[in-house]
């Protein structure tokens, strides 16, 4: 895993589109002065177009330098999201090799790919200190244990290469708001702890259905029901999963299919 440095700010704007991106500055706050005008000549972070333009640009990399780094290229375009790298390797000598080809490059369209990080110590090593992410530029490859990194979001149990889930200690009230709150609170993409979640989200419904207001307390049948559910809340703290889905002896995959058998009631699916 690891992020592209800055990513809108290696990208320049056409100057003439560098007006669309102008402000005006009083010196000291004195607004009886002139003010000066500024503008921005790269992407900002919060301008809706930068994610496409930078996609754009980032790709556009890969694509002049495709006749250097042939075998490479075709990786590169399908592991990135927008400034995020996520890739998965079969071996620990694959992933240096990949991990040094990807620093040289973005380096080629001025991109800075850095915060690396990996759950094989071995990799780790060939990734220079300052290009690690900052848990693990302080902790000793030979013997401490890897520490827990967000990767888009969700937990990376590093150590033993598992996804978890972070749970935040309950400090809503007991209020159809709370409950709201607390469940979005949880996030979970990949869907891991729905059949719990999907109680809550059912309490809210019905919550939902009494018409009252965001802020009154819950009925009392769920108010039990709630502080129940709270209870078990904190046993998804325990919760990880392996991340990889193929064991290292496994055959090649010739076929992978993934089949959803789902029923359907009046509350959810």
């Amino acid at each position: 895993m690891a992020d592209v440095e800055a990513m809108y700010h290696q990208i320049h704007v056409a100057p003439e589109h560098r007006d669309a991106l102008g402000s005006l500055w009083w010196e000291n706050g004195d607004l009886s002065r002139e003010p000066v005008t500024y503008r921005m000549k790269v992407h900002i972070f919060g301008g809706v177009w930068s994610p496409s333009c930078a996609t754009y640009a980032l790709r556009r990399t890969f694509q002049d330098h495709r006749s250097e780094f042939p075998d490479m290229v075709a990786q590169a375009e399908v592991t990135f999201y927008v400034d995020h790298l996520l890739m998965s390797l079969d071996s620990s000598n694959e992933a240096s090799m990949l991990a040094c080809q990807l620093r040289r490059l973005l380096a080629c369209g001025g991109f800075r790919l850095t915060n690396w990080a990996s759950n094989h110590k071995g990799v780790l090593a060939t990734i220079p200190l300052e290009e690690r992410q900052n848990a693990l530029k302080e902790i000793d490859l030979r013997q401490d244990k890897l520490p827990m990194e967000r990767t888009l979001g969700v937990r990376w149990l590093l150590e033993g290469d598992q996804l978890a889930i972070k749970v935040q200690p309950n400090s809503r009230p007991a209020t159809r708001r709370g409950v709201l709150s607390l469940v979005s609170s949880i996030y979970d993409p990949l869907g891991f702890v729905a059949p719990f979640i999907i109680r809550a989200k059912i309490l809210f419904q019905c919550e939902c259905r009494r018409r009252l207001g965001w802020d009154e307390p819950l009925s009392a049948v769920n108010h039990t029901t709630w502080s129940t559910w709270l209870g078990e809340l904190a046993h998804l703290g325990k919760l990880s999963v392996s991340r990889c889905l193929k064991t290292a002896c496994a055959k090649e995959i010739i076929s992978a299919q993934l089949h959803t058998f789902c029923n359907a009631s009046q509350a959810a699916y």
